[in-house]
């Protein structure tokens, strides 16, 4: 049929149906694939972020008891009294703190201990030879010691005296328990003399990671680098047997290869137990020699998607039917002027058809049709507007998602490494030190006195710069207060200049203290005022190259108190100064950086100088040093009576 022989009314609802049809198809599927992309995005990103959340709580598990370890370790390469009682007594006492380990242990090479072995033979842990090799462990239920065995060919001895560095055993079966050993050597003199462990019962692992819960129906399990399972659901009998490539699925001996490399990632695959399309999330525990899979039905992870999306079409397919609807009611009382509307809707059609949605109708109409390009054009305005206000929306909420995850799990990550890798090792360094200093186990000299003094005060003045770590969490929240009192100032810098000597000796740094006091003693938080006065020098020192220097000055009178902090090291680029006080930020921020630190210690000089009603600046160039100035306005001086 010829188009002369349609008549206008059918013309004019062809057009204006089609026109509408076109308009509200394209943007519709616009609409409907920006927004269940960001939709899937989310999903899986809420499931990459689970996976890191369990794996890192288990990290912090496993750091816990490398820290141990490494504490039994070093105190035991420094200990000269021979005591095996004593010895025993201190691993009995970390056993019974430690409720998560089933086993501490030391073990020497033959007559290493004290050269009096054959007095011990036959003894409560010690071999047939009176080798000191004592195991206190729970195994059996009631805490006990009974001697170390296969220690000349098991890689928990073997492998710390051959590499002479600290190793974590693969998961092995022990007595019915599956475990796992944290081991380091003691090194006295440059030499090997036996070796500190723990063991700890991989079962927690099970019992944590079975009640994981993913959507609906998904599971967790953790497998060691090898490959080897270390939990299931159901499959108890798999556990500390079978291997991930013993599945024959490729996917999962791709993602056993990534395992083995300490690599994370995720993997689409169909379930070898359910049989299921799944996505399995895998992630390092990064401080262990295993790793955490997350396994979650795709159908149930995207089900928010996929309804999502069928509301969306149904929305546009009712816009159509109604827009197609009222087109037609209006084409029935149609007129000659309306050919002019039939023109403007076919270039709308024509303009949708390649992305451009501006162009809209001519309301210059009779009063009739007029509302007609009015409501297309809300349609097209309302379509629009939707389109981008959806778009940015979604991508908002995943950013402010994703930054909001990352900025409390390093807070809870640090936290939580500061309190079991320094907690843990200073309460032992403590207890050692005022053992020796009470003298009960002899009497020491003038210079012991000294030593064992200065390592208590020193270790106590961590524990205290640990507990002002802690308070940044209280800064953050408003509950952190001052603690005003009077003090010397003069004092409590030399007390500063004593603690950071050490680290200035140890890179030949010269100290040049130039300070100008008026005024003897101020009203301030003595302790955050030498926290002050130690972050910056030590920071200083940190990063100044050997045979600089580093100088506090400044002036202290009845107005003010003004200082300094003034290194020869590297300096600092513009771009690191505009950062330098942000939390956790460091100038190599990178995981093989050559200075250590947290990234908080300028951050709390910031914030205890602004509880003081002060500023803090600095003032630096690459290569030539830098000066960090800090002034209290707020305190109160006061003279000396």
């Amino acid at each position: 049929m010829e188009s002369k022989n349609i008549s206008l009314k059918n013309k004019i609802l062809i057009y204006v149906i089609l026109g509408t049809f076109l308009v509200l198809s394209v943007s519709g599927m616009v609409s409907i694939s920006t927004v269940t992309a960001q939709q899937e995005e989310m999903a899986y990103q809420q499931s990459i972020e689970l996976t890191r959340e369990y794996a890192n709580y288990f990290d912090g598990n496993t750091r816990a008891n490398r820290g141990i370890v490494k504490t039994i370790s070093t105190t035991m390469s420094n200990y000269e009294a021979a005591d095996r009682d004593e010895v025993n007594a201190m691993l009995k006492g970390i056993l019974l703190e430690n409720p998560q380990l089933v086993g501490v242990y030391v073990g020497y090479e033959p007559n290493a201990f004290d050269g009096k072995d054959a007095e011990f033979t036959g003894k409560e842990g010690h071999d047939e030879t009176g080798r000191f090799v004592p195991y206190w462990n729970t195994i059996n239920g009631p805490i006990s010691v009974e001697p170390l065995v296969d220690y000349e060919t098991s890689e928990y001895y073997q492998g710390p005296k051959q590499l002479k560095q600290s190793v974590v055993t693969e998961p092995y079966l022990y007595q019915g328990i599956l475990m796992v050993s944290y081991d380091s050597p003691i090194i006295r003199d440059g030499e090997f003399v036996g070796i500190s462990g723990v063991d700890v019962s991989l079962n927690y692992f099970d019992e944590v990671v079975s009640d994981v819960s993913v959507f609906d129906t998904g599971y967790a399990f953790v497998t060691s680098n090898s490959g080897k399972l270390l939990t299931h659901p159901e499959h108890k009998e798999w556990i500390g047997i079978r291997n991930l490539d013993d599945f024959g699925v490729s996917e999962i001996s791709e993602m056993a290869v990534d395992i083995s490399d300490g690599k994370g990632g995720y993997i689409e695959t169909i379930d070898p137990v359910t049989g299921r399309e799944v996505v399995m999330f895998y992630e390092p525990i990064a401080g262990g020699s295993y790793s955490f899979v997350l396994c979650a039905p795709k159908d149930e992870m995207l089900a928010g998607v996929t309804v999502l999306r069928e509301r969306l079409l149904s929305m546009s397919l009712f816009s159509v039917v109604l827009v197609g609807g009222v087109a037609y009611m209006v084409a029935r009382s149609t007129d000659n002027s309306i050919k002019k509307m039939l023109y403007d809707f076919k270039l709308i059609s024509d303009k949708a058809l390649v992305g451009n949605f501006d162009t809209r109708a001519d309301t210059n109409v009779q009063v009739d049709f007029k509302k007609i390009p009015q409501a297309l054009n809300q349609i097209l305005d309302n379509m629009g507007r939707l389109t981008k206000e959806n778009e940015k929306a979604m991508d908002a909420m995943l950013h402010a998602k994703i930054k909001a995850e990352n900025a409390d799990r390093t807070k809870t990550e640090f936290l939580s490494n500061m309190s079991h890798e320094l907690r843990t090792p200073l309460t032992l360094i403590i207890g050692f030190s005022k053992v020796l200093d009470s003298e009960n186990f002899g009497s020491l000299n003038e210079h012991q006195k000294k030593y064992t003094s200065d390592v208590i005060r020193n270790a106590n003045h961590l524990l205290e710069l640990i507990s002002d770590l802690m308070d940044f969490s209280k800064i953050e929240i408003g509950t952190m207060e001052l603690h005003i009192n009077e003090f010397v100032v003069a004092e409590a810098i030399d007390e500063v200049e004593e603690l950071v000597k050490p680290l200035a000796s140890e890179k030949s740094i010269e100290l040049i203290s130039n300070v100008e006091i008026e005024t003897p003693s101020i009203n301030a938080d003595r302790i955050k005022f030498k926290q002050i006065l130690y972050n910056l020098m030590s920071n200083a020192i940190k990063f100044t190259h050997k045979g600089g220097s580093v100088t506090i000055g400044g002036k202290i009178s009845d107005e003010s108190l003004q200082m300094f902090v003034k290194d020869t090291g590297i300096g600092i680029s513009s771009e690191d100064k505009d950062r330098l006080f942000n939390p956790f930020y460091q100038v190599d921020g990178s995981s093989t950086r050559e200075y250590g630190g947290t990234g908080l210690g300028l951050t709390l000089v910031r914030k205890f100088v602004e509880m003081h009603g002060g500023d803090v600046w600095v003032e630096s160039e690459v290569g030539k040093g830098s000066t960090f100035t800090f002034t209290i306005l707020a305190v109160q001086m006061v003279d000396e009576e």
